[in-house]
């Protein structure tokens, strides 16, 4: 929504009129992500907000297991060869002080009023009901 192609974000007005356009075409929805100024976008428009925060070993084992993405890379090559850089990515999450860090995830989900639910596992994911 947020992309004209993987990895290169379109201004945030336009993103902000798609998100906008989206909501208004459908009646329930989920909205998922790590960016934050999209996610702040629509915080106001949530019934509930579900913070998915395994901690860097489990989402970088998550990234090791990810099927092909090949609307992002011209071959399952391609994309392995990326790994490394997204591991240290994904390793840096903590210490990062950018909208795509822990800090910024943490900020959104603290501000928000509604119902809220932080996540530390797979077996709270699993378990988890709205």
């Amino acid at each position: 929504m947020g992309y004209q192609q993987p990895g290169i974000r379109l201004p945030l007005e336009e993103s902000d009129a798609r998100l906008r356009s989206a909501l208004l075409a459908h009646q329930a929805w989920i909205g998922e992500g790590c960016d934050s100024s999209l996610i702040a976008l629509t915080a106001s428009e949530v019934d509930a907000f579900i913070f998915l925060n395994l901690g860097v070993p489990a989402c970088q084992e998550n990234c090791r297991n990810r099927p092909g993405e090949p609307h992002k890379y011209s071959s399952p090559a391609a994309q392995d060869k990326n790994l490394a850089m997204l591991l240290t990515w994904v390793a840096d999450y903590v210490t990062r002080d950018d909208e795509f860090s822990l800090k910024a995830h943490r900020d959104l989900f603290d501000r928000f009023a509604g119902p809220k639910h932080e996540l530390r596992t797979a077996q709270e994911i699993s378990n988890f009901h709205i």
